[in-house]
């Protein structure tokens, strides 16, 4: 199993919304897929955060999780906060 967690002000598309609200199973392209996540919400958390508050946050989490997966942004950013990561401790899988 593996889990999501999702920084978001708010889900505007359907299938997002679907899946924060729990829904167990969800169609994409006519074909129906079973979501097999357990899916965190964070309300109030800006997806906008800066590096040192998304580091802080990270830093604050009891278990963190084993994989972080960096999607948006230039690679040379996504790979200084990589590089960040590492500096302040975190041992999982970050991926670019």
């Amino acid at each position: 199993m593996c889990e999501r967690m999702k920084a978001s002000a708010k889900y505007t598309q359907p299938l997002g919304r679907a899946i924060a609200q729990g829904e167990k199973s969800i169609c994409i392209d006519g074909e129906e897929i079973d979501v097999k996540a357990s899916i965190h919400v964070i309300s109030g958390y800006s997806a906008h955060a800066d590096q040192s508050e998304l580091l802080a946050f990270i830093k604050c989490i009891d278990q963190p999780p084993k994989e972080i997966h960096l999607i948006h942004g230039e690679r040379s950013a996504k790979q200084g906060f990589a590089k960040a990561l590492e500096i302040i401790g975190y041992r999982g899988e970050v991926r670019i």
